[in-house]
């Protein structure tokens, strides 16, 4: 199946059709984003849960796709994956630039904390102009370095997480294809990013207070608004024109 071309102002579309399907099942998708925002809460499972992401977002997926289509979206689809012999290999290898992102991130970090420590043993303890200049400039580096991992995690993952889960393709040919339709569309990509990004802040601004409750809060509104318009723009660029038209 090849993928198309849309217009920057298509993510528009995309993200009213998403909050569109969102308000047909309004309880369940809550519950589906609850549980998924908590079990990637859990510091016990670490790793685990970069693993299982792809995994768990192609349940969450499946089950717009069943709201979408007349059906109705289940807590349990979130794991349906774990039912579909086969599926679950494809959706772990997904997990790859995630967990290579994780692992970049943290060796940069294990450097900069690196320096700190030599720097503690040498004696270093004021802070001069110099050194607050290249500890900025170290922090934007981090900063810039992180983002760029997770925007490219996002565009290798965005199309290939319901392409593995509906059209069967294989992972790594997925995750190439989701790469190259998201340069093709990096316009409504770009605008659905920043709304999604925009909007878990906002959930997190407004639940902050509630102990722990301000990660997981936001993480359920980031989840289902994503996941729901990832359906729609997958349906857009792989499928139906009308993004909110029933289909396989």
């Amino acid at each position: 199946m090849s993928y198309k071309h849309v217009d920057a102002n298509r993510g528009i579309t995309w993200l009213t059709a998403g909050l569109e399907l969102l308000r047909r099942n309004p309880g369940v998708f809550a519950a589906i984003a609850l549980v998924y925002a908590l079990l990637q809460g859990m510091p016990v499972l670490g790793l685990a849960m970069i693993v299982l992401a792809p995994t768990l977002l192609g349940g969450f997926v499946y089950a717009m796709r069943e709201q979408d289509q007349g059906r109705h979206a289940e807590l349990g689809h979130l794991f349906v994956v774990f039912q579909q012999p086969g599926k679950i290999v494809s959706t772990l290898m997904l997990a790859l630039p995630g967990v290579m992102a994780a692992v970049v991130t943290a060796l940069l970090l294990l450097f900069a904390l690196g320096g700190a420590i030599v720097g503690g043993v040498m004696g270093v303890h004021q802070v001069t102009p110099g050194l607050a200049v290249g500890l900025g400039i170290g922090t934007l580096l981090f900063g810039g370095i992180v983002l760029a991992l997770a925007l490219a995690v996002f565009a290798l993952l965005v199309f290939a997480i319901p392409r593995v889960m509906f059209d069967d393709s294989e992972a790594l040919a997925a995750m190439r294809e989701s790469l190259s339709a998201s340069i093709a569309n990096l316009g409504a990509l770009a605008l659905v990013a920043g709304a999604l990004f925009g909007t878990t802040l906002v959930a997190y601004g407004l639940f902050h207070a509630i102990p722990y409750g301000g990660a997981v809060l936001s993480c359920m509104v980031g989840s289902a608004f994503g996941v729901s318009v990832m359906y729609v723009a997958y349906k857009d660029v792989f499928g139906a024109r009308d993004p909110m038209q029933s289909g396989s």
